[in-house]
């Protein structure tokens, strides 16, 4: 009896013994297991290898899930497991759906690092292609695309031939994201491939997965999808087969299609119609987006349209979640632009409650003032009031300006807003103050009238509050109305003798401006407190914005008082209306309707790059010929040559070198003690700077001078950076270089990224230089007559680039 247990004991589980018998043996490897499988300093990996050769590991299911586990648990910590590929090869044919994708993701894993191993998990993948459980070949099929490695591409095309007919739509699904993940490898292969006809003959699929997954590859690898009217049709009378993201990809793709006639058009606005009341808020707004996109030729139908669209968008607004309720407000902010009229009836559904988020309330102001009437500006106006005592900073700031923002655009609540406004400066509370005189700078520039009523508390505030944009609107204020302030002088005499302590580059830019306008009016008080603020910007701030304003005031007053006074002291005449978006934008928004654009209020090549993009290795040689618009890119023929500066003497833009006669007119020179500026000295020698490096005036742009100039002389100076702000027109770089005496010759495109050529001129040595802009990514190769220089001439360049 005794041996009998024994001999049992001894048995593979599932073979003889009784149930007992097996349990115990079961906890056992199990607990053996556990062990084995506990981090070692060393000899984990040979224990799990041993445990993956046992025959009976491999026969139980349960064991060789735990095993596998432990070794994709070991991977994911770094340990290496490179000698476990053969073992794992062996297991992976197993029947368990667990066991295999596990082995998979080992195989995938490894065969990336190691090609040569590469070659074991193809033969392995391509094997379960072709099993009979259709589970089993779509995730072989996934595995073998993911390995996505060039030298593998011609053993996955014929897997991908068979998986895109294959009868399981699993298989089908993962077999379309296989031809995305081999474009990525091997784009030419795939598009010289049928595998793009096959996934247009999945379009019109019975699953809905598959023809979704379709559409999104063929839009990645075509660039656009053919908007038939079959096809049209076809998804439309499908769409409630789709789930919700499906759904939204059908939908746009339906709004970028043009109906043949007003019956079509009716006709799908109709089938939608459901839509607008479905419970996800996405496919509502992808729905608005058909609507609008179809009628946005159409006034009188767009405006039937709003009214149709005015109760779902209002129900998601009241949305509990506040990340809904800020896109759904986003959108209809946008559609305010086109249709202030729809929900004016409605403007007290956007006040604010106390609970909601602050960025909720803060969407909610800004949109307040877009809705006001004759009839409930007085409404929306009191309730605004009641933000700014009452509300955190953040949302006090944005009640103070959309209260500025209602007197702008409704002329019948300019009064009450601006005698609400006034009250603001007696509240003791800091940001207050400061942000109704930021605001204050809007009013008056429209209606100046009402400078002197202001002017009485600005010498209060600038010397109370802390904010530098507060102060730097105080300074602003002071500069442009200073007969309404008859102690202008006086009063930021102390801010120029405290220079230092003033951090802000905001209040030193505005201080220095305000200081030249008061010259204009009040010379000889001032000419004393200016001389000691240009030394000191000069001598002691090392910020380019205010360096190159200081440089350009000196050389605009040592030129002619006169026009310096027509270039800074512009006349206020007050203004009509603010552009707050421009007609263009609004339409690329529309166009964009139900993205993330419409949030960031800005179009979609402004936030999102792509790998294309990057400016370093951008592939192009230097010696190419100059694109004369022959070729594929499109050039505009670009006339750089500077404006004439007539009076102002061919002004040199932030450069330093004095004209070669000292101006006569304002006694600039006698009560500043500059006396008579040599030619070339000026500022430059009483600041005891050397002489500053600056482009010749009128340089010519001739395109066959260059380019022979271009072949032949060296390349001095190459070098990538970034700019603040990205160009999105060649005419915006242009007019910011044209300041510095720089010219365009030709420019184009290469894909995404733009390509400029530009000459100046230094004592006659031209400086050639190829530019490459990519979003907000630069690149220049310099090439001159005078390397010497070549380090002076990449200095203005950055400058005029940082300016854009």
């Amino acid at each position: 009896m005794f041996r009998r247990k024994q001999k049992e004991s001894n048995a593979p589980p599932g073979i003889g013994g009784g149930s007992r018998a097996k349990q115990t043996r079961a906890e056992k490897q199990a607990e053996a297991i556990q062990k084995a499988a506990q981090p070692k300093k060393r000899g984990e990996v040979n224990e799990l290898m041993a445990l993956l050769n046992n025959p009976d590991v491999q026969k139980n299911v349960v064991q060789l899930r735990e095993v596998m586990r432990k070794v994709i648990n070991f991977s994911t910590m770094g340990v290496d497991m490179s000698k476990l590929f053969t073992p794992v090869i062996m297991i992976s044919i197993t029947k368990d759906i667990v066991v295999k994708k596990m082995t998979n993701q080992f195989l995938v894993t490894y065969a990336k690092q190691n090609q040569d191993l590469a070659i074991l998990a193809i033969n392995t993948f391509e094997k379960d292609c072709r099993d009979e459980n259709p589970t089993v070949r779509g995730m072989a099929l996934r595995s073998l695309c993911s390995l996505r490695l060039k030298t593998v591409v011609e053993y996955v095309i014929p897997c991908l031939e068979r998986g895109l007919v294959d009868q399981s739509a699993y298989v089908r699904r993962n077999a379309i994201m296989g031809v995305l993940k081999v474009y990525h490898i091997e784009k030419e292969r795939i598009r010289d491939s049928n595998l793009v006809t096959a996934l247009q003959n999945l379009v019109l699929d019975t699953d809905a997965l598959v023809v979704t997954n379709a559409l999104l590859a063929l839009k990645e690898i075509t660039g656009d999808l053919p908007k038939t009217k079959a096809l049209i049709h076809h998804l439309l009378n499908r769409l409630n087969d789709f789930n919700e993201w499906c759904m939204c990809i059908v939908l746009d793709l339906v709004s970028q299609y043009q109906p043949e006639n007003e019956t079509e058009l009716f006709g799908i606005m109709n089938l939608l119609e459901p839509f607008l009341r479905y419970h996800n808020t996405a496919v509502i707004l992808a729905t608005t987006k058909v609507y609008l996109s179809f009628t946005e030729n159409m006034p009188q139908v767009f405006q039937q349209v709003m009214s149709r669209l005015k109760q779902p968008l209002l129900t998601l607004m009241a949305s509990n979640i506040p990340e809904v309720a800020y896109c759904v407000l986003a959108h209809m902010k946008l559609l305010l632009r086109k249709c202030k009229e729809t929900f004016h009836d409605e403007f007290r559904q956007f006040y604010c409650r106390y609970n909601e988020p602050t960025f909720i309330q803060q969407m909610k102001i800004d949109i307040l003032p877009m809705l006001a009437t004759e009839t409930n500006f007085v409404d929306i106006l009191n309730e605004l009031k009641e933000y700014v005592p009452g509300g955190e900073e953040v949302t006090s700031r944005a009640a103070i300006r959309a209260i500025c923002q209602l007197g702008l655009s409704l002329d019948s609540a300019h009064t009450r807003c601006f005698e609400t406004l006034i009250d603001f400066f007696d509240m003791d509370v800091d940001y207050i103050r400061s942000e109704t005189m930021i605001v204050m700078q809007d009013m008056l520039r429209k209606h100046p009238d009402n400078a002197e009523e202001v002017m009485e508390h600005v010498p209060r505030i600038l010397r109370k509050t802390e904010d530098p944009n507060g102060r730097a609107a105080c300074l602003w204020l002071i500069g442009t109305f200073p007969d309404f302030c008859a102690d202008a002088p006086y009063i930021i005499e102390p801010l120029i003798d405290d220079i230092e302590e003033q951090k802000s580059s905001c209040v030193r830019l505005e201080l220095l401006t305000t200081a030249v306008k008061l010259f204009f009016r009040r010379a000889p008080e001032v000419q004393a407190m200016l001389g000691r603020l240009f030394k000191s910007l000069s001598e002691d701030d090392a910020t380019p914005d205010i360096l190159d304003r200081v440089h350009m005031y000196y050389r605009l007053l040592m030129n002619d008082v006169e026009s310096a006074r027509r270039v800074i002291d512009t006349t206020e005449n007050g203004v009509q209306s603010f552009v707050e978006m421009d007609e263009q934008l609004v339409k690329t928004l529309f166009a964009e309707f139900n993205t993330l654009s419409v949030i960031y209020e800005k179009p979609a090549a402004h936030f999102i790059t792509t790998k294309e993009l990057v400016v370093p290795d951008l592939g192009y040689d230097n010696d190419e010929e100059v694109d004369d618009g022959e070729g594929e890119a499109a050039e505009y023929a670009a006339s750089a040559a500077p404006a004439d500066m007539g009076a102002m003497g061919g002004m040199d833009a932030m450069g330093m070198a004095a004209p070669s006669e000292p101006a006569a007119a304002g006694g600039f020179d006698d009560f500043m003690n500059f006396g008579s500026a040599p030619a070339t000295g000026g500022m430059d020698d009483f600041m005891g700077m050397g002489a500053t490096f600056a482009c010749d005036p009128n340089p010519t742009t001739d395109r066959g001078a260059f380019q022979q100039k271009w072949t032949t002389l060296p390349e001095a100076h190459t070098e990538t950076f970034q700019i603040p702000s990205a160009p999105t027109d060649p005419k915006m770089i242009e007019s910011s270089l044209q300041m510095y005496n720089i010219a365009f010759v030709a420019n184009g495109y290469m894909g995404q990224v733009m390509k400029i050529f530009l000459v100046a001129y230094h004592a006659g040595k031209a400086f050639e230089t190829e530019l490459l802009v990519a979003q907000n990514n630069c690149k220049i190769t310099v090439k001159t007559e005078e390397p010497e220089h070549v380090n002076d001439f990449v200095e203005i360049l950055k400058s005029a680039l940082n300016s854009l």
